[in-house]
């Protein structure tokens, strides 16, 4: 993900105050008392941007009713000048609140895990039907208890060169599996898929040829 230009930064700053106490290192929950507080807390707040003092911290509660209580908590400093000393008493600091730019790319930001995280689903279990659904980007193992003999549907939502491996399971007798040819494609090594024996499982391997528009049917392994 592309680094944010400090134009980004500016151009979201919904507060900017002057800090009148001091941040103390030493318990870490101390507080800065600030003309205004955020909106939506966690937050992350730049004091004296700029300067020798600048330190960014992540704030996690706010406290106060007005401009002449106003105080930001549960302070963390994640780098900066207060990583190593405290900033002085009544230092004339701005504080700027980063926390619509952070807010602004969160839906993305959690798009973007989801998607890491269905690929590390790993195991996905395929619903037994006569052409049963595949959808590659949940997952990179899929298995199959067939209940008698099968054609995997095309796979959906195919990236060049994404693995997958199909475990199919005989259930209740030997049955054959098939792979629709408008998706699969075999060579002259694996030509084609033979029936799994009654109770057992057969593993094929598949990579994706998006330059083919198919998927190649590169292994198979029987009778585990």
């Amino acid at each position: 993900m592309a680094v944010a230009s400090l134009d980004a930064f500016l151009a979201n700053d919904k507060y900017q105050a002057a800090l009148r106490a001091t941040y103390i290192a030493v318990p870490a929950d101390g507080s800065l008392l600030v003309t205004a507080i955020p909106a939506n807390l966690p937050t992350y707040i730049t004091v004296g941007w700029n300067t020798q003092y600048e330190t960014l911290f992540e704030v996690t509660g706010t406290s106060g009713d007005n401009s002449s209580n106003f105080a930001l908590t549960g302070l963390t400093v994640v780098k900066g000048f207060g990583a190593t000393g405290n900033i002085p008493q009544g230092a004339a600091l701005n504080c700027l609140n980063n926390e619509e730019f952070f807010n602004q790319y969160g839906t993305a930001i959690n798009g973007v895990i989801d998607d890491i995280n269905a690929l590390q689903t790993g195991v996905v279990a395929l619903t037994d039907g006569a052409t049963p659904a595949l959808d590659a980007s949940l997952g990179d193992i899929f298995t199959l208890s067939a209940a008698g003999n099968r054609t995997i549907a095309v796979p959906s939502n195919p990236t060049d060169g994404k693995k997958i491996v199909i475990e199919h399971t005989a259930s209740g007798g030997a049955r054959t599996l098939s792979l629709n040819a408008s998706g699969f494609a075999f060579g002259t090594d694996v030509v084609s898929l033979t029936p799994t024996t009654s109770g057992k499982t057969d593993v094929i391997g598949c990579i994706y040829k998006s330059a083919l528009g198919k998927w190649l049917v590169v292994a198979v392994s029987k009778t585990y």
